[in-house]
């Protein structure tokens, strides 16, 4: 899930909860990378309140359902920020799994490319 806060303050930690990676108040958001778990399927850190706060949150499947079709810039931008946030993340957990992982996305991408290829040609045949 992804979460916009509306009211209080929440710090990141890392993956090993041994240090505050980010502060973040009002109008700003956290969970990104949870709604693409083609980015990353393991937990990049951990949110906790600092003080009482109010929350919205957004489920991935809402996300993909709702915001996706009827938004593709608003989409394509948080999956650009998720990707980078991903990248910034200081967790070598993180890093080995992506690493692990990059082959699989990246065969999946070339697959999914190469059908849109073929049902473009069908089309236009």
């Amino acid at each position: 899930e992804m979460y916009f806060i509306l009211e209080g303050k929440l710090e990141a930690w890392d993956s090993e909860n041994k240090k505050v990676i980010a502060q973040l108040g009002k109008g700003e958001f956290v969970g990104e990378i949870a709604l693409f778990p083609e980015i990353s399927t393991c937990r990049t850190s951990t949110v906790r309140a600092k003080v009482q706060s109010e929350v919205l949150s957004l489920r991935r499947n809402d996300f993909h359902d709702h915001i996706r079709p009827y938004f593709p810039d608003v989409y394509e931008a948080i999956k650009k920020l998720a990707i980078t946030k991903e990248r910034w993340l200081d967790s070598d957990a993180v890093k080995r799994f992506a690493k692990e992982k990059s082959k699989q996305r990246c065969a999946h991408i070339y697959n999914r490319v190469k059908d849109i290829q073929r049902r473009k040609l069908l089309v236009y045949s």
